[in-house]
């Protein structure tokens, strides 16, 4: 690399916190002995609320359970579910068992679902009543219904939590830096389903990004996050509130957020921007004062207009508003602004600066080349916890690498003369619906199976609210020109989750 090369890349800062070299697992449960009685999850639909005691105890219960049945260091157990405060149990478990948690997208479609199981080949999968069928149909297909043992969490899963010999003097299973905890879906730079593998130590990593802005108030933080368990935002957040001992809000959903905010006393938010744009425009907003109690506004997943940043800053001016910018991949939050940096105020629609430990630049699409500062290019990022290569997938894990280990985002953006990055767009096919991955060839390949359709093409139209809305363009088969946009609706509903 050369002289010049090497002044267009961004290095972030040195490490501001080093984990200690313990299990993650251990780690988190003596985090729950030391917080003890405190609460650490309220259910806000039905007022459940849980202690860091309750939380070890049951999460303990349901190790010894998964060890009876089989599973051991190095087999895999996959969640899909819902249900936030269940599926969290099992995950845990897997962890103290120094076994792989394959964590599934309740949104996956049936085909997605059969990709995702056909590579993590799970010994056992809880699974919400909801979807035990589309679970059961995936495996027989798969010819694996003697293999995978499915656990109802809705009506099975009271075993896992009744009382167990051993359950007070239980201990983890030792692990070595990069045994794989998790299996974390991602669609990567090219818009097909993968799985992406992190390791306990990857994951104990990730949480150092943020430490040191987030343990300031350590048990003081009541925190309400949209992200489910299955996402990196959501098991990140489960790490960082164990060991922080701050509380978490289940994310209602069949009460106003607001009112739950107001009732819970809700100081820190964790949500898409469209999610938060959309809650500010709720008609309870007006009815409960909540503007001023909000400390901490984080909104990611994916790019925040500056008119929503304003709005964000007028509304919760008392709070530490900023867009974080990170990846599945990266199993971590690679630039965001610090609480005090007077950057945050003026660059409104910044994903902030890299973070320590990873370094990130700008490549020409076309030819490669490194680019300067306020030039658009694809992001590039490096740091020495990222995945090392997608999950029995080689051919999309060299695509995803350049030569010198440097990770392509598929994302397109620039830095300024400050080192601020600003992420732009994308460049792979994707986009983002509320937060969620919307691939258009699987939307595409379910409208096609609808009688009268022809051919089509999905697109994501961009929407103030929601980021992007998908779009369909529908060419008619001859005889079905009366087919109306109503009878496609209807044909699909039922076949996306």
């Amino acid at each position: 690399m050369s002289s010049r090369e090497d002044d267009l890349i961004v290095y972030g800062s040195g490490l501001l916190w080093d984990p200690p070299k313990v299990n993650i697992a251990k780690y988190m449960l003596d985090s729950m002995k030391k917080y003890g009685p405190q609460i650490t999850l309220i259910n806000a639909d039905n007022g459940y609320k849980q202690t860091f005691d309750e939380l070890r105890l049951l999460s303990v219960r349901t190790a010894l359970e998964l060890r009876t049945r089989g599973i051991t260091k190095g087999d895999v157990v996959a969640v899909y579910s819902k249900n936030y405060t269940i599926s969290q149990l099992p995950f845990l478990a897997t962890l103290y068992l120094g076994a792989t948690s394959l964590l599934i997208h309740s949104t996956y479609s049936l085909n997605e679902l059969k990709i995702f199981l056909n590579k993590g080949t799970p010994k056992i999968i809880f699974c919400d009543d909801d979807f035990e069928t589309k679970v059961k149909s995936v495996i027989n297909e798969l010819n694996m219904t003697n293999q995978i043992e499915i656990i109802n969490l809705d009506k099975e899963f009271r075993t896992f939590t009744e009382e167990k010999y051993g359950e007070h003097d239980f201990e983890v299973v030792d692990i070595s830096d990069n045994d794989i905890a998790i299996l974390a879906g991602t669609s990567g730079t090219n818009g097909l389903i993968k799985a992406v593998p992190l390791t306990y130590r990857t994951y104990f990593m990730s949480i150092n990004t943020m430490f040191e802005e987030m343990k300031k108030e350590t048990c003081e933080e009541t925190l309400l996050s949209y992200s489910p368990l299955s996402w990196s935002s959501g098991f990140k957040i489960l790490a960082q509130s164990i060991i922080l001992g701050a509380r978490r809000i289940v994310k209602p959903n069949s009460i106003s957020v607001v009112k739950v905010i107001s009732e819970y006393k809700v100081t820190a938010i964790l949500a898409p921007a469209s999610q938060i744009t959309s809650m500010i425009g709720h008609p309870d907003f007006k009815k409960y004062n909540i503007s001023s109690q909000i400390k901490k506004l984080f909104y990611s997943g994916s790019p925040a207009t500056v008119e929503q940043a304003k709005l964000f800053r007028q509304t919760f001016p008392n709070a530490w508003c900023f867009n974080a910018y990170g990846s599945t991949e990266m199993c971590a939050t690679n630039a965001f602004f610090h609480e005090n940096d007077k950057l945050n105020a003026e660059k409104l629609n910044s994903n902030g600066k890299l973070v320590n430990n990873t370094n990130g630049k700008i490549i020409d699409i076309e030819n490669g080349n490194i680019l300067g500062r306020n030039q658009i290019g694809e992001i590039l990022i490096q740091n020495p916890y990222m995945m090392k290569g997608y999950w029995k997938d080689p051919e999309s894990t060299r695509y995803a690498f350049d030569a010198d280990g440097w990770f392509h985002t598929g994302d397109l953006g620039y830095f300024d003369e400050d080192d601020c990055l600003y992420c732009t767009g994308r460049l792979k096919e994707t986009f983002k619906y509320n937060g969620i991955q919307v691939n258009p060839l699987i939307v595409e390949d379910i409208i096609q199976g609808c009688p009268g359709v022809q051919s089509v093409c999905v697109v994501g139209k961009k929407d103030p609210i929601c980021n992007n809305v998908p779009v369909a363009f529908i060419i008619k088969r001859k005889g079905y020109e009366n087919l109306t946009d109503k009878e496609v609706l209807s044909f699909t509903e039922g076949n996306f989750f």
